[in-house]
């Protein structure tokens, strides 16, 4: 996954135009430089890091944070661009549920269930319960899943499937 924003020189330039770039983070010291020319910066004049677009194989989102500096853009880049394909749903499902930090802060935090509350019910009821498989056609299991959310059990549904926080 990667992470992408807009980088703006917010000085006004003479023909009335702000300059901008999209740019994707992490960035080395070499392309810093490079971005900062191209936008006509020097080191200590005001620039914006914002719009930031979370994009991965089958997914992007447009976050609503502003970067304070490229110190802290490539930094969110690089923890970004560690979440592999496998976690990219789980990634966005947390971001949907809790917000854009925790997402990057706290992935390994959750479990993300696809299949459903029966699947869930059926994962828990094994867990805790000898229970032999004849019987199981008669347990309501999506009842007893959703039934979860009574018992302190911490889940979410989202678009991605059902988010369990571990």
């Amino acid at each position: 996954m990667q992470l992408t924003a807009l980088v703006s020189n917010m000085n006004i330039n003479s023909e009335g135009f702000m300059l901008s770039e999209k740019v994707e983070f992490p960035l080395n010291d070499e392309e810093v430089d490079s971005l900062l020319e191209r936008l006509k910066l020097n080191e200590d004049e005001p620039y914006s890091i914002s719009t930031c677009r979370v994009v991965g194989d089958y997914t992007e989102m447009t976050v609503d944070k502003k970067l304070e500096s490229f110190d802290e853009a490539n930094d969110l880049g690089s923890d970004i661009w560690r979440i592999d394909s496998y976690d990219e749903d789980k990634f966005f499902a947390i971001v949907e549920a809790e917000d854009f930090d925790t997402a990057v802060d706290s992935i390994d935090n959750y479990i993300l269930h696809t299949g459903g509350w029966e699947d869930i019910a059926k994962e828990v009821i094994s867990s805790r319960y000898d229970i032999s498989e004849d019987i199981w056609d008669y347990i309501d299991f999506s009842a007893y899943g959703e039934q979860q959310l009574d018992d302190g059990y911490y889940f979410m549904e989202t678009r991605y499937g059902i988010l369990e926080m571990c």
